[in-house]
């Protein structure tokens, strides 16, 4: 059974001879030229549009970070200082 998937995969991935490479790589270059167009046309159709058109986030100032009187560090420097 795995032999004959094998085989048939082989057949199908061989080298095709120069009419099919042609037939095929001229089919792959029409579906990418079709996605390209479809893209380029459709920007163009949306550049102007408001729904198209997306609010841009707003800009806050970055906060300092708030540090707890009793972290771990600060806890140490008072227990240093009551030693002394």
């Amino acid at each position: 059974m795995k032999n004959k998937f094998l085989t048939k995969v082989k057949q199908l991935c061989g080298r095709p001879s120069p009419t099919k490479r042609l037939i095929i790589v001229l089919f792959v270059c029409l579906i990418f030229a079709a996605i390209n167009v479809y893209f380029v046309f459709s920007s163009i159709y949306n550049f102007g549009k408001s729904d198209a058109q997306r609010e841009l986030p707003q800009i806050e100032h970055i906060e300092g970070v708030k540090i707890h009187k009793n972290d771990s560090i600060n806890l140490l420097k008072h227990k240093l200082y009551e030693f002394e």
